[in-house]
């Protein structure tokens, strides 16, 4: 139905730097890459309000990076597969076996989100084993898509 087989998630941290994920999508697995942190978007550098000016390089620099990043992975995922993507310590699988449940929920109309950030979307991944990875939808990536996209490769 689409032509890209990937979806862009963030898993989002309370104390850490955010962690911005690429997700393709198989028939059989799951496969999360990790692409950036917290400057991935625009938009995650005007999240800082007032502090926009001293974040202003260091989201240029994370710009760059992420252009090698994104590459570097296409051309791993070409040349290697999967396996190739997997020897990066930060990348994982997640197994149809291994998902109990894939919830997509939204809070649509919410002040603190329409101010704070572009995360009132999330993607639950529910594991057979009691784990949730809760990831939010990432700037610049369609809560729509993201449905439509899982919903063709049946994970919702």
């Amino acid at each position: 139905m689409f032509d890209k087989n990937y979806i862009h998630l963030v898993f989002r941290r309370a104390l850490k730097q955010d962690e911005y994920f690429r997700i393709y999508l198989f028939e059989d697995e799951l496969v999360f890459v990790k692409l950036a942190g917290q400057f991935y978007h625009q938009d995650s550098l005007f999240q800082s309000g007032l502090l926009i000016p001293l974040f202003v390089i260091p989201y240029k620099i994370a710009q760059a990076r992420l252009e090698k990043r994104i590459d570097a992975v296409e051309q791993c995922l070409q040349k290697e597969g999967v396996k190739g993507l997997l020897k990066d310590k930060r990348n994982f699988r997640l197994k149809r076996s291994e998902i109990w449940q894939v919830q997509a929920t939204g809070q649509n109309g919410s002040f603190r989100n329409a101010v704070v950030s572009n995360y009132e979307f999330h993607v639950d991944f529910l594991l057979k084993d009691g784990e949730k990875h809760k990831m939010a939808v990432a700037f610049g990536e369609s809560n729509l898509f993201v449905r439509r996209k899982l919903q063709e490769f049946g994970y919702l």
